[in-house]
């Protein structure tokens, strides 16, 4: 604790000398701001569903969109204040401050609200690796199908059938939902698969991971909750209801649902699997083997806009019973077949001051407790977020901000300032310290950790910037929980000269150090272009060369991808890659197609990918 608060202390009197330089905000690139190993499909998949409205959003709404800052938030509500309301998503080509990259990227994500009488959008992506030639089609394609239909702004249905490769069923896995708004007295009544996300995440969360980067310390409660994710054993299934009054908001919520599981040889469950994948026979025994039966509620009480608070709970029932008999390395498992969870959240706002969190107990007496603050101060914005997670904590629907992707056996502090130096210069910083007092699965003992991160843009011109990301990892692993260091220097360089080309450059250093004085390096760079010799079609490719020590040294880094898919994807030993995608925009939709092709040591892997978004209004 004398660390966390020596840290704390040093980064708020940082924070007020780095406020006396500049009185700016910062505007700084996506990547930037995502965890380079998380999965934002689910994200983007439900911002799709239910894009931002460009005239009826504030600050905070605009801010549901992960990568875009602050600052570029109050610029686009700042010029519908002063132009009247937007006609178009076009529009925002003509707002200073907003860079063509972004502007791509807010698209798909925005929407100009005009209430239609009915709304078709079709999704269908079909993808091939080489690595399963073996097979014969279709048992060898990733397909992924995904339908919604809403009327008149108050109804809507949506549809989601996916397969991995190698699994035989073409609708492997299945959600459906209906969603209905102001019925029978009632504001929103959903039916069928649905995952709702209050205060922090403790007690539940929308998404079924922790995303811990610096701009997605604070949550709030989904707006929607219909299940439009691809992941696998993550919906509750059943009715949710949910109902206004003047100063409160109620909701209640009843599920049965079906989980894959690993069974003791006595019929208990061992543990949940979460892969999704249903191949081999031992992996289609295990599906659905667990079922919850579920019901939980939530209270929400706010009479002003600087004060709201809350209150969530979840009484689950299991069957079978979960039971550990791995009374080693998971002593604090869960055991039994009831759970019941409790939270209590807060949000309260001064003029430069923002503090918020939520607290959790459940059955067994197992505590959570995330507490946030956000000032800005002389146009420095400043956070920290502490968290203590107990090791008897268990939540089988939350997810929030943490180290290790767990809410159990962590405790931590964060901290993290944005600001502008210079007229052409935006900087963040963050730190992270956290430790898992008691031993996990694979370590035996105690261990600790740490991150932190640097982030620098230059803008020389409106066509070209340059990039300075540093970050270093410390964990303990394994084992011997053998502690390693990983340190990494990534450069980027960018022209963008006009809306139809665009180029650029990257170059990443890893330095990677072991306790046991083992060293390991790897580096890659790429080359990068975009282009649209068509208003309609847009053309990108990328040429990446790589070699690391290990897997250990592997390097990450975002691709551009089919509408709808944000994930990073790792390389590592020595080899070449390269990647064309292209996308042609239709009256009715957009078709988009990518080849990937990869060769290293162990060979060559080669990918198609084509997707079908079909919009009928």
């Amino acid at each position: 604790m004398i660390r966390y608060g020596f840290l704390a202390f040093l980064f708020i009197l940082t924070s007020f000398f780095i406020s006396s330089l500049s009185q700016a905000e910062v505007s700084l690139p996506i990547e930037a701001f995502l965890d380079s190993e998380a999965d934002y499909s689910e994200l983007l998949a439900d911002l799709e569903i239910n894009p931002v409205d460009l005239n009826r959003a504030g600050v905070s709404d605009l801010l549901a969109i992960p990568w875009l800052s602050e600052k570029e938030a109050q610029v686009i509500v700042d010029f519908r204040r002063r132009h009247g309301p937007f006609k178009s998503k076009s529009e925002l080509s003509r707002i200073k401050g907003l860079n063509r990259d972004l502007i791509e990227s807010l698209r798909p994500y925005v929407t100009v609200h005009r209430p239609l009488p009915l709304v078709l959008k079709e999704r269908l992506r079909v993808k091939q690796k080489s690595k399963l030639q073996g097979e014969r089609l279709p048992h060898s394609l990733t397909l992924y199908q995904r339908l919604s239909l809403s009327a008149a702004d108050r109804y809507e249905l949506g549809l989601l059938a996916e397969k991995d490769s190698g699994e035989r069923d073409l609708a492997d896995f299945r959600a459906a939902y209906l969603q209905l708004e102001q019925i029978a007295g009632i504001d929103q009544v959903v039916a069928g698969d649905f995952r709702p996300g209050f205060a922090q995440g403790l007690v539940f969360s929308r998404w079924s991971y922790s995303i811990s980067n610096p701009r997605s310390l604070k949550k709030k409660d989904s707006s929607s909750v219909g299940y439009r994710s691809s992941v696998e054993n993550g919906a509750l299934r059943g009715i949710f209801l949910k109902k206004s009054f003047k100063v409160t908001q109620w909701a209640i919520f009843f599920s049965q649902s079906g989980f894959d599981a690993s069974l003791n040889k006595n019929g208990t469950v061992k543990t949940l699997l979460t892969s999704g994948y249903h191949i081999t026979a031992s992996e289609k025994a295990k599906k659905d083997l667990l079922s919850e039966k579920l019901v939980g509620g939530r209270i929400l009480y706010g009479d002003r806009k600087n004060l709201r608070l809350g209150a969530s709970f979840a009484l689950s029932s299991f069957n079978p019973a979960f039971h550990n008999y791995d009374l080693e390395r998971k002593r604090h498992a869960f055991t039994g077949s009831n759970n019941s969870i409790w939270g209590m959240d807060w949000d309260i706002t001064w003029p430069t001051l923002n503090l918020y969190g939520e607290a959790a107990l459940c059955r067994n007496g197992g505590k959570a407790v995330l507490g946030g603050a956000t000032s800005k101060i002389r146009g420095v914005k400043v956070s920290a977020l502490a968290r203590s997670y107990s090791r008897d904590f268990h939540s089988f629907h939350g997810s929030a901000f943490s180290a290790s992707g767990k809410l159990y056996n962590e405790t931590g502090l964060f901290a993290s300032l944005v600001c502008s130096p210079t007229k052409n210069t935006d900087l963040l910083f963050y730190v992270d310290q956290y430790h898992h007092p008691y031993r996990r699965y694979y370590e035996p003992i105690p261990t600790r950790g740490d991150k932190w991160g640097l982030v620098v843009v230059h803008e020389f011109s409106r066509q070209a910037d340059l990039l300075l990301d540093l970050r270093s990892k410390y964990n303990q692993r394994g084992k011997e929980a053998l502690g390693r260091r990983n340190n990494r220097i990534r450069l980027d360089t960018c022209w963008n000269p006009n809306k139809r080309r665009r180029l650029k450059g990257r170059t990443e250093i890893i330095f990677l150090s072991f306790e046991d004085s083992r060293r390991e390096q790897g580096i890659s760079a790429f080359l990068d272009f975009r282009i649209s010799p068509l208003h309609s079609l847009t053309i990108c490719g990328r040429l990446t060369t790589f070699k690391t020590d290990s897997y250990d040294s592997r390097i990450y880094e975002f691709e551009t991808d089919h509408p709808g898919a944000a994930f990073s994807r790792f390389i590592y030993g020595k080899g070449v890659k390269w990647y064309f995608f292209v996308a042609q925009k239709m009256k009715w939709g957009k078709l988009s197609a990518k080849y990937r092709w990869q060769k290293t040591q162990k060979g060559k892997k080669c990918e198609f990918s084509l997707q079908l978004d079909l919009q009928i209004k």
